[in-house]
């Protein structure tokens, strides 16, 4: 077995190569649009076809392309039952659309279905449902592939809807409709004498929101000329004219393009020709009308829905107000569906045809050459040839590789070039390329010998190659290493073992069938899918080679790796006998040619191992691929796969043409400009040259050299790839008084990077090479000769220096990256450094004036103590002791030295500019440290502040010329959607400011950035933005604020609408808009003009109805809306509810009654200061108060407990605090909100707290689990209810599951199949708590165990110990027994896990039953001992710690007392108040014998007598007096008549 270089490092190589790539299915919405008809569905369904390039389905649609397509089979049929006025059939017409939806242009583009239902009645009375609702449930139900249907619902009220099409008119010419609200508009415009006859025309004005054609052009044109004059920061003002004066243009003032919340339009007019000639329509009668309304089949479209559409796809219905013109209605629509992240337009395919004048093209580089510029539309790039090269895509979907021979069928997809090998595939491509794109193009049959030297690394290419494209691997010697132990072979070729234990060569004959046996084996084991094999160093010799061909195994390619016997890499594998090593490459040499020739040899049988889809090798002759042996694997793997496999990208080098044609905005590759082979090879940034530029996969990447361009052409599949980026390498050169080392302290300060210093570098390498040699001498002659070689050593050599910066790339100390202030600055050491390819990222050369750059370093000695004295020049020089008045600082020294120094450096610097490619900055560091740090900082930035964009390439273009690359497919929008990063790096709230408009392209996607300061930052730094996670689901605010009189729900609403960018809403309002929008009447229009025409309220009913109609119009459903001070009763909640309207949040400001009439005292003052009229009535305001209080009570009920989004705010405090307080409480909501909308749209568990989520609705549809934790049951196998409420519940496919805690809920939502779907099934019997009433119920039923404990007898050891009786507290029913439990602990474990407990068993004997005894019965002394003794003692003991000595009583009579206020100051079963007073006066009763003590210690004692003595009053205590007064007061009062 030859032997693998690197065998340790084998498994990390072949986890590098390239897997092959997983396409998934792309998901292809698909729209159906339903309304009742008249709401104008056909209209919105085809303005959504034509944007989003959806194919229209409708009968109209449908009919209308088989009558002009002739190629469709029904074309016939079908025109002929036209001709004669026949009507087609219902059956057919819905057959023909499921035919439609079928087809492969419909997968591929999606579709818009239109028209169905269509309200057609059921055959028979007894059939559920029409025609076209089956078609409807067929469609949704039949999970057609890619396909994700969306909902748009468009709703009008049938009265509305009447009264719209008795209006509205046709032209018996074109059959064209007109709203009646047109023709109204163009006949009172004709009537006044406004515009002409020339067809419809707009009158000099344009509906709100809409430009003209000149306004948009010259919009477009500002908007290049934004673009092309950058942020105005760094570019300045351009001159313009000869005499350069600025050019100053001015802007356009920013025109609002929200749509306006009334529905008032201004129509276009209609010619007087076409309004002479319109007519009604008699279906259009109101009788008509109200018949098909009637037919229409609202409840089997409900129920079909409600299955189709549950909860957990309730995002993808949209739900329209039909009531507006479609010129606002559809924008809206697409906004909507853009806010889904869906909406974008689908990439058609386009045909290409060859040349007229010429014959198809014959080779693959002529078809490139014509079709890359054939018919280039306006602003596309030149095409590119697709991954399947000149193969038919078609053919090798299905498993055939098909090369085409005749270029005369092309189609050109997002910018690549696909050819088609017939007319049928060529069809089939143009219809639909997802499934032929899908499939990943692999490499054909393909059979392959790797032959070369000892060591070559033949074994380690064959596994590589066995890895990368499922070959067979066939290693003889393997196999013969295992002869012994595997019967496989034996039998059959019992000769092997003979020569082997002969000492003799095993015949080539003999081992070319056994190459074929283990290929024949290999397949009818299954191991072999048709990909082919690999011989690992097979055949050797001639005879090897020319038996392999007559057993019929010939290799298509055989690699030979080229190596020399002399080549240290090579020999450094081998660690055998070097005579050995010698004789084996010496035999291999000088048989290789002659193996090779017969190898190469078109004689002989053909290969009967391969398959029909690969060439004959017999025919075409095996081809010879020579591969260096002494480069790495991956590079060898890339150049064997640039030879074998027709899929493998090629890569070019440039011409001069095609260099100077480069584009300004180069798309790089993987590796920016940087070269990619030094970045792989060595691990460093170089700079890349113009002049060697390669094309590799429609990418340019910049070599440093020719020979880095051709290694790169070479393998492009392996330097093409990404690679890590390297840690910041920074060197700072300078001369002394530059602050070099200053500056590199700065850099490093607060961050990973080192700064070292390289005289230090030079010092410790000394010092380490002195250590060596020190410990190699043995003698003193060692010795003198280290003192010699260290005066040598002196001079640093060219090879140290190679080696201090090799230990800077490779030791982990510098794995963060490092500042090097200082640099070699010998011309040799630099060359070595070069070549040894330890180059740093950026040379930053520190400049100073030579005057301060003198004054710094001498300011440095002198500190130090180091500059050098020198006499003055009037100073007498024969004196032999100066004194310091005599002496100066000799500076010429200095000067000198720091001049010899700059020149060092400045040539250093002029050699790494001329010979590297290292950019070298120069920085001028004569003004003080922070302007200098700031102007390095700056220059820096790409290095260390955007480091992790240095490889990423991004660029400005124009708006059309990206909406132009979107539309061709060649970039594909981002991820982000029209959303800017830049922004949301900063907000996940998304509004319309969110919204991009200047492009900017990275990679191969095009994103959009707010504003020029926007694209800025992110064309400095893409990476970062990039990589953040895409935009959340877009969640608009639907928040009601109520609160009684001057709680600020106005002044809240007002500012959160703002602060949010949504649309402020009140009632009146809401009431004048509809008044607003006359030119559309509806039947709510005529209600509230009759109703405020005659001096009435607005009813409830009907304010909701308006809250209802203008929330559902353009400008609310795209930016949300603030609704103020309604609902506030119940009555209100109930019809806003009724209607489909709920607030995702009801805020309530709540405030004193205090606090309002402070407000009402404050704006009183202020209107009599403005002379304003006083509308605060102080009275008035409490009545409205009252009522407030009294009616929002049901309101709150309604959305707390159903709804669970009541939230009350204090409402005193300051405006700015209470703003603040609202934009956390909403930000908070929105973002839980995106959480559970992100969740629904990746199909996975949703958390559901506060998102205002029905409760009825969560009750309803509980999981399989009900309150039961999922995720206990699956992992720990235990019954655990979730939490109470929904703060730890999720929803998942339609169903809510409770999660016990914060990390069963996280698990539950990494992985919910897990946990619902293949987890532990709830039993079917649980355990139910009982109470003591309940059990008292069920008698006789008796309790298990004999009321003993079960958990209590299980858990503890054997014994009576573990037999403890239950308590009727603690009763579970469990499979219709019950069970008592000692405590509530024993009792939660028995509910967890109930079958661990339900088997048990008593033992025979068991300990008697404790027998209750009545205290009462028992003797005096017993009594207290079972009920007062232990107060007592507490009692007495307290006595023995206060020895309480009353004034006046005895000590006896003192502790009496004290012992019955405690026993009633702590009597348990006293009341708290009767406690409370004992308590009082046993404190009364301590601080009175404590009055003894006191007097006693106030008074004094005299030393004579020993007792206390008479203290005159100026001398006592403050207090004393009171304290004796207190003293005598107990002093008991004798009877009167006794003597003292």
């Amino acid at each position: 077995m030859a032997p693998v270089p690197q065998s340790a490092d084998l498994p990390s190589l072949l986890s590098t190569l390239p897997t092959p790539t997983i396409n998934q299915k792309p998901e292809r919405p698909c729209y159906i649009v339903l309304g009742k008809p008249g709401v104008g569905r056909t209209t919105v369904a085809t303005k959504l076809a034509s944007f989003v390039n959806a194919r229209l389905v409708s009968p109209e649609a449908v009919l209308r392309e088989i009558a002009e397509n002739e190629s469709r089979p029904e074309h016939a049929e079908i025109v002929a039952s036209l001709a004669k006025g026949e009507e087609i059939s219902t059956e057919k017409i819905l057959e023909l659309l499921l035919k439609v939806i079928g087809e492969q242009e419909t997968l591929f583009r999606g579709y818009v279905l239109d028209g169905i239902p269509s309200g057609i009645t059921p055959t028979a009375s007894q059939t559920p449902s029409s025609p076209d609702i089956d078609l409807l449930s067929q469609i949704l139900s039949s999970k057609q592939p890619y396909f994700v249907p969306y909902l748009v619902d468009l709703k009008l009220p049938d009265d509305d809807l009447i009264r719209r099409r008795a209006g509205q008119w046709v032209d018996p010419d074109t059959g064209a409709l007109y709203p009646g609200a047109q023709v109204v508009f163009s006949r009172k415009k004709r009537a006044d004498g406004q515009g002409g006859d020339k067809g419809d025309e707009h009158d000099g004005e344009h509906e709100d929101g809409e430009e003209s054609d000149e306004e948009k052009s010259q919009h477009d044109e500002d908007e290049e000329a934004d673009d092309n004059s950058g942020s105005g920061d760094d570019e300045g003002s351009q001159g313009s004219g000869e005499g350069g004066e600025e050019k100053k243009r001015k802007k356009r003032p920013v025109k609002n393009t929200d749509p306006p919340l009334t529905n008032k339009v201004e129509w276009p007019l209609i010619s007087m020709e076409i309004l002479d000639r319109l007519v009604k329509r008699p279906e259009d009668s109101p009788a008509n009308v109200r018949q098909q309304l009637a037919a229409y089949p609202n409840d089997a479209l409900s129920k079909l829905l409600a299955s189709e559409f549950r909860s957990a796809a309730s995002h993808r219905v949209v739900t329209l107000d039909a009531s507006q013109h479609p010129d606002m209605l559809v924008p809206s629509l697409i906004s909507r569906l853009d806010a889904l992240a869906v909406g974008t337009r689908v990439v058609a395919p386009r045909a290409l045809a060859p040349s007229s004048k010429t014959d198809p093209p014959k080779n693959l580089v002529d078809a490139e050459r014509w079709y890359s510029v054939a018919d280039l539309a306006e602003g596309e790039p030149i095409r590119q040839v697709g991954p399947w090269r000149d193969y038919d895509p078609v053919a090798g979907a299905k498993g055939e590789y098909i090369k085409v021979e005749k270029f005369d069928h092309c189609v050109c997809f997002k910018g690549k070039l696909y050819f088609q090998s017939s007319p049928e595939n060529h069809t089939l491509f143009l219809s639909n390329p997802l499934p032929y794109l899908l499939v990943d193009p692999r490499a054909p049959h393909m059979t392959i010998s790797v032959l070369g030297g000892p060591v070559s690394g033949k074994t380690t290419l064959s596994k590589m190659l066995e890895a990368c494209y499922g070959l067979i691997r066939v290693s003889l010697d393997e196999v013969l290493e295992r002869w012994d132990l595997d019967n496989t072979y034996k039998d059959e070729f019992p000769e092997v073992r003979g020569s082997c234990i002969r000492g003799q060569d095993v015949p080539a004959e003999t081992l070319a069938a056994l190459v074929k046996a283990v290929l024949r084996h290999a397949k009818d084991t299954g191991k072999e899918t048709a990909k082919g094999w690999v011989l690992d160093g097979f055949p050797v010799s001639p005879e090897q080679a020319q038996a392999l061909r007559a057993v019929g195994v010939v290799p298509l390619y055989a690699v030979r790796l080229d190596n020399d016997v002399t080549e240290s890499k090579i020999r450094s594998r081998e660690n055998a006998n070097a005579a050995l090593f010698d004789a084996r490459h010496a035999a291999h040499h000088n048989s290789v040619a002659e193996t090779l020739r017969v190898v190469q040899s078109k004689e002989g049988a053909p290969s009967t191992e391969t398959d029909s889809e690969a060439p004959s090798s017999d025919a075409a002759g095996t081809t010879i691929v020579a591969v260096d042996a002494t480069i790495s694997p991956t590079v060898a793997l890339g150049i064997v796969q640039s030879a074998v496999d027709p899929f493998c990208d090629k890569a070019e080098a440039l011409t001069h043409k095609q260099l100077a044609a480069l584009p300004s905005a180069i798309p790089f590759g993987a590796t920016k400009d940087y070269c990619p082979v030094a970045l792989h090879e060595h691990g460093v940034l170089m700079k890349g040259d113009n002049a060697h530029v390669a094309l590799y996969q429609s990418r340019y990447y910049y070599l440093s050299s020719s020979e880095a361009q051709s290694r790169f052409i070479a393998s492009p599949s392996v330097y093409g790839r990404a690679v890590r980026i390297p840690p910041p390498r920074i060197v700072l050169v300078g001369a002394p008084g530059t602050g070099k080392r200053v500056l590199a302290d700065q850099l490093c300060m607060g961050g990973l990077m080192k700064h070292v210093r390289w005289e230090q570098l030079v010092i410790e390498e000394k010092e380490r090479a002195k250590l060596e040699r020190l410990s190699r001498a043995r003698t003193a002659e060692n010795d003198n000769e280290n003192e010699q070689d260290d005066s040598e050593a002196e001079e640093v050599q060219p090879e140290t220096v190679v080696k201090i910066f090799q230990d800077l790339i490779k030791n982990e100390v510098y794995s963060a990256g490092y500042v090097l202030s200082g640099f070699p600055t010998r011309k040799l050491d630099i060359e070595h450094i070069l070549s040894a390819h330890c180059l740093p990222d950026v040379v930053a050369h520190i400049t100073a004036d030579p005057g301060i750059a003198l004054v710094r370093v001498a300011n440095t000695l002198r500190k130090a103590g180091k500059l050098t004295m020198r006499l003055r020049e009037d100073a007498d020089p024969d004196d032999p002791s100066p004194d310091e008045e005599d002496q100066e600082e000799d500076l010429d020294i200095v000067a000198e030295s720091i001049e010899k120094a700059a020149g060092d450096v400045a040539d250093a610097v002029g050699v790494l500019e001329s010979k590297s490619g290292i950019p070298v900055l120069q920085i001028d560091a004569s003004s003080a440290i922070r302007p200098v740090l700031s102007s390095l900082r700056k220059a820096l930035a790409s290095y260390l502040q955007n480091r992790p964009s240095l490889f990423s390439t991004a660029y400005k273009i124009a708006p059309k010329e990206a909406d132009r690359s979107l539309d061709l497919g060649v970039k594909s929008l981002s991820a982000f959607r029209r959303y800017c990063p830049v922004t949301l790096r900063s907000t996940r709230y998304l509004t319309k400011k969110s919204v991009g408009t200047l492009p900017a392209v990275c990679g191969d996607y095009v994103y959009f950035l707010r504003d020029n300061a926007a694209r800025k930052t992110f064309l400095a730094d893409p990476q970062t933005f990039t990589s953040q996670q895409p935009p959340p689901p877009v969640v608009r605010p639907k928040i009601s604020i109520i609160g009684g009189p001057k709680a600020g729900a106005t002044t809240m609403a007002v500012a959160l609408a703002e602060h949010l960018d949504a649309a402020y809403l009140d009632v009146p309002q809401a009431i004048q808009s509809i008044l607003d929008g006359v030119e559309i009447a509806t039947g709510l229009y005529e209600e509230l003009k009759a109703t405020l025409d005659g001096g009435g309220d607005v009813p409830d009913e009907m304010v909701a109805r308006v809250i209802a109609c203008v929330t559902g119009r353009a400008l609310c459903q795209e930016k949300g809306w603030i609704l103020d001070g309604w609902p506030f009763t119940k009555d209100q909640a109930n019809h806003l509810e009724a209607l489909g309207v709920q607030p995702q949040l009801m805020i309530e400001l709540a405030i004193p009654a205090e606090e309002m009439d402070r407000r009402v005292a404050v704006d009183q003052s202020h209107d009599a200061i403005n002379g304003t009229p006083d509308l605060s009535i102080p009275e008035v305001q409490q009545l409205r108060a009252e009522a407030y209080y009294d009616l929002v009570h049901g309101c709150r009920d309604i959305y707390q407990q159903k709804y669970g989004n009541w939230t009350t705010v204090d409402g005193t405090a300051s405006k700015w605090a209470a703003k603040s307080t609202l934009t956390k409480l909403v930000a908070g909501n929105v973002e839980r909100r995106q959480e559970y909308l992100g969740a629904l749209f990746q199909d996975t568990a949703a958390p559901i707290s506060n998102v205002g989520t029905d409760l009825q609705q969560v009750s309803q549809n509980m999981g399989q689990f009900g309150d039961y934790c999922p995720v206990c049951l699956t992992d720990r196998n235990e019954l655990v209810k979730g939490a109470p409420g929904t703060d730890l519940m999720a929803e998942y496919q339609g169903a809510y599951y409770r999660l016990a805690g914060p990390e069963e809920l996280r698990l539950f939502r990494a992985d919910p199949k897990k946990y619902a779907e293949h987890g532990r099934k709830l039993p079917a019997a649980l355990p139910v708590q009982r109470s003591s009433a309940d059990f008292r119920a069920m008698f006789p039923k008796k309790l298990e165990l004999q009321g003993y404990c079960p958990v209590t007898y299980a858990q503890s050891p054997k014994g009576f110990a573990g037999i403890v009786s239950g308590s009727s507290d603690y009763i579970v029913e469990y499979e219709e027994k019950l069970y008592c439990m000692e405590s509530a602990e024993k009792l939660a474990a028995f509910m967890r896990t109930p079958w661990q407990f339900a088997s048990l068993k008593l033992p025979h004997k068991l300990p008697p039953r404790p027998a209750p005894i009545n205290v009462a019965t028992l003797p005096l002394i017993g009594y207290l001992e079972q009920t007062v003794a232990t107060k007592i003692t507490e009692g007495l003991l307290a006595v023995g710690r206060a020895k309480p000595k009353y004034p006046y009583k005895t000590i006896e009579g003192s502790a009496v007392e004290y012992l019955a206020l405690y026993l009633k100051a702590h009597n348990p079963r006293s009341k708290e108040w009767t406690r409370s007073a004992y308590s009082s006066r046993l404190k009364q009763f301590q601080e009175r014998c404590e009055l003894i003590g006191y007097l006693h210690d106030a008074a004094g004692v005299s030393a004579e007598t020993e007792r206390p003595t008479f203290v005159a009053p100026e001398k006592r205590e403050p207090g004393f007096d009171k304290r004796m007064g207190e003293f005598l007061e107990l002093r008991p009062i004798r009877p009167r008549g006794l003597d003292v």
